[in-house]
């Protein structure tokens, strides 16, 4: 049975066949170069998912190493490599992004669309999976600051969210715990003043096909985009987007969060107590107490206090 060689041709190259024995080699900025013998032969094979030529590991070395060809990770259907190179994005990134399991959350419409975009990239959608698997959040709204507020979205995984209006397309990487989570980014709109520009800029559009959203999920699962320093809201510009946010914005991440702060100290109201003084002064503890006490306070060179009176 014929099986195709685990490599692929990279995305910064096109072929172009010269004759039986020689072809031509094009990179993006328009230089060629002209191979000869088994190395064309070998890159033939590779472009039309043949059998590679005998004897051909020299050249296959020569051709990995020069970023020319590029191998398939194991497990990876070939096309499903194929469309992933064209998205610009390194095999190795995508191997890792696919482990990921998307847990979709739509606010409004129908998701059937956006899952199989989704899963035609090789996403597994809503699935149960073993524990040893990513999880990751999606939530997708044609008005995110209307939504949050009407929908409860897990909090406490790694989450995407994105609005689809074409006339203020954004999305925002959340890891809660590190950086913001989508209750930090729920406050974050319904107090903030670009918020009130993305709800009025939503109404009455259309939304953002869900090719480019999904594409869009799978390069920022493969570039790790939820690992940033902090969780920023971008623009998201689609073929049909009118107009975009002028300049990316930070959500904070909120210390009284209930979903990923820190739990809220109790106040405890002062308590006075009396106590006798200490005999010929106003002083409740010796001079000596205060002295001892306040030592650690300054520094005998550069200290804050050079020295407390004995009365």
């Amino acid at each position: 049975m014929h099986r195709p060689p685990p490599w692929l041709l990279s995305a910064a190259h096109h072929l172009r066949v010269l004759s039986d024995d020689r072809v031509q080699l094009i990179d993006r900025d328009l230089e060629s170069t002209i191979y000869r013998g088994r190395t064309a032969a070998l890159l033939v094979a590779i472009v039309e998912g043949s059998s590679a030529p005998p004897q051909s590991r020299t050249q296959l070395h020569e051709l990995t190493r020069s970023g020319v060809v590029v191998r398939i990770p194991k497990g990876m259907d070939r096309a499903l490599a194929k469309r992933w190179l064209g998205e610009g994005l390194p095999l190795d990134h995508a191997h890792t992004a696919l482990r990921t399991t998307i847990n979709l959350t739509g606010g409004r419409g129908s998701d059937s669309e956006l899952s199989a975009a989704l899963q035609s990239l090789g996403f597994q959608v809503n699935a149960r999976t073993p524990h040893t698997r990513r999880r990751f959040e999606l939530f997708v709204s044609s008005d995110v600051v209307v939504d949050l507020l009407s929908r409860d979205v897990p909090s406490r995984q790694p989450a995407v969210v994105i609005q689809s209006s074409t006339h203020a397309p954004f999305h925002v990487w959340l890891d809660p715990g590190r950086t913001a989570c989508v209750t930090c980014l729920r406050t974050h709109l319904t107090r903030s003043d670009p918020a009130a520009v993305l709800t009025d800029r939503a109404l009455d559009s259309g939304s953002i096909p869900p090719d480019v959203i999904a594409r869009t999920v799978a390069r920022g699962l493969a570039l790790r985009s939820w690992a940033a320093p902090q969780a920023t809201i971008q623009a998201l510009v689609g073929p049909h987007s009118v107009e975009s946010l002028p300049d990316p914005f930070p959500v904070q991440r909120l210390a009284s969060c209930a979903s990923c702060g820190r739990p809220p100290w109790r106040s405890f109201p002062p308590s006075l107590q009396p106590r006798s003084k200490v005999p010929g002064t106003h002083r409740c503890q010796p001079a000596a107490w205060a002295i001892a006490t306040a030592r650690r306070l300054y520094h005998p060179l550069v200290g804050i206090a050079r020295g407390l009176p004995d009365a």
